[in-house]
């Protein structure tokens, strides 16, 4: 990689000026003024948000080399992004990783993609074409007050660029060792004057990865999907979005069936398929009514289980300001999910079918208490849901502005982890009937009072800095209670804390060269709460995620028509159970070499994982692992992106 890029010729090496270069187009400050809309609902500045929040923008996924959603997350401070094994990922933010992260809400254009069955995102279920990817907005800390129950550690909202800004056709495509053929076609026109549309296609297809022995673990995936976005405005007075999506994968995955000790291997099948709509009155210069709905459906399949699910959803939302110092957001909603589980023996869903019901209603207010100075917020979401009734998640934030480049903010909320399917119906037997593990149908949804202190700031036109601390205090953590010999049971009796802080830096030493770190510290201490017995869960959960992690990004700019980035990133062990099969710590380099012969044309390779031939980055899980965890191979792929 890099004789290729001491072969690129004097002349293009030579700095140009900032304006001609794609770093450019964004300098530190503006970085700073990018809106985002996940902390407060509503338009706001990086700057000028009370909450420790990151932007993964385009042009970061694009130059750091990233294939897919979840290699791009590992972009953002305070967030674990394990690959388990192809296909299969644990990510979460401030802790309590794991493959479903029952604390982090996902949502991707405001619809919720994480699952009631087991409580967390199937990650891969969840794709679109990332040159459509504006802007990823990660928002660490309970923003239950806005977005309800599970967004207790945080918020992950993925957001894909207006219609109007994807005019023209997109081709790229690529191929590598263990990217084995990935490609994107995108065309997007014109309505009417006012009116866009895009469509897209995408597919790809991921090599298998290693267990520690060596042999091939025959977890290869393929996966396509396609979709389309129509975006219209009118008069100036309303806009609207309708789009959606369909997708298709078949990973492959060795097993050992419940009750056997045979391996066996069998392709996944998944299906889904999503449709929303949106929009939104202008009433004023800060006042707007939004209306959105939409539908989602997921099917699964994998030897005779199948999960089927479906989503009906709607929200609204007014904003309108009371008097000079108040900002009044409120509303709700209703989503309604339908799902059909069947699993094979020993597992078994105590009910095949359930409809799972909730109701919400939000209100936020931002007071100013000195003008451009000091501002405080109060809100709370009520809702209503079956398996664990009403209940309320409220939050309290103080923002001090002591000047235009400096914000100092605070806050404290309580936020809801709510009961799953699994949670409440999920149950194993021995072939003799005997009951082993029992569902329990009487959870209250688990509690998490959160308390951070953030400061954000532009230090000099060359030089950002943003510090975060927190201390979470949690309480009816999920358990398994030995209730017999040989008999458990799903219950609630774990208590814990979490306490670290979160810093990221950008430093701009030329127009040139830009440098973004990140450093990321983590403490977790959970214990049994009377009467439990779990020593196993509170082991699990304290080990599987990393006290330290750090992340140095650098983008270099040698040419006018040529791009050099590299990603640098360290992740702290992992502790098992029973001590042998840590994960032990890793060091790993991304490099990424660009070339732009055109303005329309790039050609580009991409070196991943390159300081060791293979390593694991999590521990084995209960289901389809066979008790030892995967190993990531070093790859290298090219990549071809034309516009026209």
């Amino acid at each position: 990689m890099l004789a290729i890029v001491a072969a690129v010729g004097a002349e293009e090496l030579k700095p140009v000026p900032p304006k001609e270069r794609d770093l450019g187009k964004l300098d530190l400050e503006e970085l700073g003024q990018i809106k985002v809309t996940t902390v407060s609902r509503s338009e706001a500045t990086v700057q000028d948000s009370p909450a420790a929040v990151y932007v993964i923008t385009q042009e970061d996924s694009r130059r750091s080399g990233v294939t897919s959603i979840p290699e791009a997350l590992r972009l953002a401070p305070g967030v674990n992004v394990a690959r388990i094994d192809s296909h299969r990922w644990a990510i979460g933010v401030r802790g309590f990783n794991q493959e479903f992260s029952n604390k982090l809400l996902v949502m991707m254009d405001g619809r919720a993609v994480y699952s009631p069955l087991f409580s967390g995102v199937r990650w891969d279920q969840q794709d679109t074409a990332l040159e459509d990817i504006e802007r990823i907005e990660v928002v660490r800390g309970p923003t239950a007050a806005l977005w309800g129950a599970n967004a207790a550690n945080g918020v992950i909202n993925i957001i894909t660029k207006n219609a109007k800004d994807t005019q023209g056709t997109l081709i790229s495509g690529g191929w590598g060792t263990e990217e084995q053929g990935f490609g994107t076609v995108r065309y997007g026109g014109k309505l009417a004057d006012d009116v866009f549309y895009r469509l897209y296609a995408k597919g790809q297809a991921q090599g298998d990865t290693k267990f520690p022995n060596g042999t091939t673990s025959e977890d290869s995936w393929s996966q396509v999907c396609g979709g389309f976005r129509v975006d219209g405005e009118r008069a100036g007075e309303t806009r609207f979005t309708v789009q959606g999506d369909l997708g298709a994968g078949e990973p492959r995955e060795l097993f050992v069936p419940f009750g056997t000790t045979n391996i066996v291997g069998d392709t996944i099948k998944h299906v889904t398929a999503n449709l929303l709509g949106r929009w939104t009155r202008i009433l004023g210069a800060d006042s707007d009514f939004t209306v959105q709905t939409y539908f989602d459906h997921t099917e699964r399949r994998v030897f005779t289980q199948r999960e089927r699910l479906e989503t009906f959803d709607v929200d609204l939302q007014h904003r309108v300001p009371l008097g000079e110092r108040h900002a009044l957001t409120w509303g709700g909603g209703y989503r309604l999910t339908l799902d059909d589980v069947v699993f094979a023996a020993p597992l078994s869903f105590d009910a095949r079918h359930r409809s799972i019901h909730l109701g919400r209603l939000f209100v936020r207010d931002d007071i100013t208490l000195f003008p451009e100075r000091l501002t405080l917020t109060l809100g709370s979401q009520f809702e209503y849901y079956s398996f664990s009734g009403a209940d309320y998640q409220p939050t309290a934030r103080l923002k001090w502005t002591p000047t235009d480049r400096q914000t100092v903010w605070t806050s404290v909320s309580r936020a809801l982890r709510t009961p799953s399917r699994a949670d409440e119906d999920l149950r194993i037997t021995t072939p003799a009937g005997k009951t082993t593990f029992s569902p329990n149908r009487n959870l209250d949804p688990e509690e998490v009072l959160s308390y951070e202190l953030g400061y954000r700031a532009q230090l000099h036109e060359r030089f950002s800095f943003d510090l975060a601390v927190f201390y979470s205090d949690y309480r009816r953590l999920r358990s398994v209670e030995t209730i017999a010999p040989g008999v458990t049971m799903r219950d609630q009796k774990i208590n814990g804390e979490t306490y670290g802080g979160e810093v990221s830096v950008t430093w701009r030493p030329t127009a040139w060269w830009r440098l973004q770190g990140s450093y990321s510290h983590l403490e977790t201490q959970l214990h049994n709460a009377v009467g439990g017995n779990d020593a196993n869960s509170v082991l699990r959960d304290e080990g599987r995620n990393p006290k330290h992690q750090a992340t140095v990004q650098s983008s270099w700019d040698l040419s006018r028509a040529v791009n050099f980035d590299a990603v640098l990133r360290y992740v702290d062990r992992l502790d098992s159970v029973a001590g042998s099969l840590d994960i032990p710590a890793y060091l790993q380099l991304d490099l990424r070499l660009a070339w732009r012969p055109s303005r329309n044309l790039e050609l580009a390779l991409t070196g991943q994982n390159l300081l060791d031939r293979r390593h694991s980055e999590f521990l084995p899980g209960a289901f389809g692992t066979l008790g030892q965890p995967r190993e990531i191979q070093r790859g290298v792929y090219g990549k071809v992106t034309w516009r026209f």
